[in-house]
């Protein structure tokens, strides 16, 4: 018997050259979850692979389980219901490779997978978000390819997106450290305000990003990431 629904969301590189939330591109690490009804009413997840606790040290706020409970709601799922997702994960915790997002993303896809409603996928993304804090890694974990998100400064609900797809000669290396970063402690290391120099040089070098994954031209690119 095959599962309720199934999801395969890739590994995510963001903050991509200057694009400091909002540019991101997917790889090809992936973690795959599956949905299936459970034997006791309640979520139980059984996690195995990269950047997962054990089973018996699974938190009640996992983000997979976490992002599957909102997506619930926000579907109008049946309440009460028995459900046991399974994760493999290929993507390791802490290291840049966007595994919250790929955990989030996997939870509001099954979750959206059951309800009574059909959930779009700008709702989705509005969801992932919310969760996440940014939508960089959410918006590529969730799109593939090449993607640029805004989220509104006053609402997660709004988020404007627009896909690329990253020209196929183009191949990432990821060089991944043996120790983890935080999210929360990387960004606390950032200083609270730059110079109007050093904005004005990134926010064309942005620009110039966008316009490299967009006419595929390599020499763009390498100018855009000095």
């Amino acid at each position: 018997m095959p599962p309720i629904a199934s999801v395969d969301v890739p590994a995510s590189s963001a903050n991509l050259g200057s694009g400091f939330d909002c540019f991101a591109a997917a790889l090809s690490l992936k973690l795959r979850a599956e949905l299936w009804h459970g034997d006791e009413s309640g979520i139980v997840l059984n996690a195995r692979g990269e950047g997962v606790p054990r089973n018996d040290e699974m938190p009640d706020d996992n983000l997979v389980i976490r992002a599957f409970r909102e997506a619930l709601r926000l579907s109008a799922a049946p309440g009460a219901a028995a459900w046991r997702i399974e994760v493999s994960s290929m993507i390791p915790s802490a290291r840049g490779l966007g595994s919250s997002a790929a955990a989030i993303v996997a939870g509001v896809v099954l979750g959206a997978a059951v309800g009574r409603r059909t959930v779009e996928a700008d709702e989705l993304l509005a969801l992932a978000t919310r969760l996440e804090g940014h939508p960089d890694n959410v918006a590529a974990a969730l799109y593939g390819g090449f993607t640029l998100a805004i989220a509104e400064p006053d609402a997660a609900e709004r988020v404007a997106l627009r896909r690329f797809r990253v020209p196929e000669a183009w191949i990432p290396v990821a060089f991944i450290p043996q120790h983890e970063s935080r999210t929360h402690d990387m960004r606390a290391a950032l200083p609270s305000t730059v110079p109007h120099a050093a904005a004005a040089r990134q926010a064309g070098r942005s620009a110039y990003l966008a316009a490299a994954i967009m006419t595929s031209d390599a020499g763009m690119l390498r100018t855009a990431m000095t």
